[in-house]
């Protein structure tokens, strides 16, 4: 069997910049991983901020301001340099190092956690990159497996592979919504719910006005909306309450299918995987849900807090189906993207593909049980992304 080379797939992403007085800070580290001393010396390597990246320290401080507000300067001094030293040891975001409770974690304990920005490196020999945008964008996506969404979509704007061209498709719009009163907006590459929103579209709504403001946000895609089945949606009526299947294809043509979720929005959202969305874990051998329910700050959740219906313990109705609706989508898309994070949505008329995702995100799942998957993860890396895989 070909093993899985972590050490020449960190490098990807966390080079040696040269720095000799750096290296020898975060050997030390390494070798002292519970020392704050052997942290501090580390952070002070780049003690001037001026020459850091902005966008990093200014995730540190939303990071901060979010979790830990109450900490005076000198607290926050303190712990930023442990957050700070982690995010370069574990490759994880300033985020992370509160979700996962890295705070009283040592470095065993640690280094059982999956960052967000590993998953890249483990499963990237997953994807064709000469073919990635098939999957990346939403518009070229639906053009590929449309027939496993059930529901219309249209262009916002004309696509042409390198940008949108608002010019020739306001008569499509218009007639798409010539008997619909909502619908919902996606830019084509959104991620985490970000930009998709429901727009009403009451009688007597210049559609070409409409249009084009859509086209001056950068364009995108119209989505009938999803009318879900009141089995998933009394967890939460406004939000289309849905499954987060993510799946793994190897070599051999053999599925894995981990990590997987049921997700719920809450109060006002309208999307199911923003911030504030509640997930829980699901059982892939059976579909029940076999966890409470989080929010990606770590609150719990028993009891939906709106429709105070029960999580944990639910049956994700038609289970098998949704398996076999996933496989078969994955056989159109298998040839360049083989580790898929898929959105279903369950109407009266059965399951539906919201979307597909590449990369899917592994945070979430670590929070809601407490526990680490990066051993898993590797584990499955090693058996299913290398050329000679071996036997599940």
């Amino acid at each position: 069997m070909t093993h899985y080379d972590e050490q020449a797939h960190f490098a990807e992403y966390r080079p040696d910049r040269g720095d000799r007085e750096r290296r020898e800070a975060a050997v030390s580290m390494l070798e002292s991983p519970d020392s704050f001393e052997a942290k501090e010396k580390f952070y002070n390597c780049f003690a001037d901020r001026e020459k850091e990246d902005h966008k990093f320290w200014g995730q540190m401080d939303r990071t901060f301001e979010r979790f830990a507000p109450t900490l005076d300067e000198a607290q926050k001094k303190r712990m930023e340099i442990d957050v700070y030293a982690c995010c370069e040891m574990y490759g994880i975001a300033p985020e992370e190092y509160f979700q996962f409770q890295f705070y009283w974690k040592n470095d065993a304990g640690r280094n059982q956690y999956l960052g967000d920005e590993e998953r890249f490196v483990i499963f990237r020999p997953c994807y064709d990159f000469e073919e990635y945008e098939k999957i990346r964008n939403k518009w070229l996506m639906y053009q590929q497996i449309g027939k496993y969404f059930n529901r219309s979509c249209i262009l916002v704007g004309n696509f042409d592979g390198g940008g949108v061209n608002c010019s020739t498709e306001e008569k499509a719009f218009c007639a798409f919504l010539e008997d619909r009163t909502e619908f919902v907006f996606k830019p084509l590459r959104s991620s985490c719910g970000e930009g998709i929103r429901r727009i009403e579209v009451p009688k007597g709504t210049d559609l070409k006005a409409l249009y084009q403001s859509l086209c001056a946000e950068g364009g995108g895609m119209a989505d009938e909306v999803i009318r879900q089945d009141k089995s998933l949606a009394k967890f939460h009526p406004q939000s289309a309450n849905g499954v987060r299947l993510i799946m793994l294809r190897d070599r051999q043509g053999r599925d894995h299918f981990v990590q997987s979720m049921f997700r719920m929005g809450q109060k006002d959202s309208f999307v199911d995987n923003n911030s504030n969305a509640i997930r829980a874990r699901i059982d892939e051998s059976n579909g029940y849900v076999y966890t409470c329910g989080y929010d990606s700050y770590g609150e719990k959740y028993i009891l939906h807090p709106d429709s105070r219906e029960v999580i944990p313990g639910f049956r994700i109705p038609a289970w098998e189906e949704l398996l076999d609706l996933a496989a078969s989508v994955m056989d159109e898309v298998s040839s360049y993207a083989r580790f898929i994070g898929f959105d279903f949505a369950l109407t009266p008329d059965g399951w539906t593909v919201i979307e597909i995702n590449p990369f899917p995100q592994m945070v979430v799942q670590q929070i809601i049980t407490g526990q680490g998957i990066r051993q898993e993860m590797l584990r499955l890396a090693n058996e299913c992304v290398t050329q000679e895989s071996g036997r599940r």
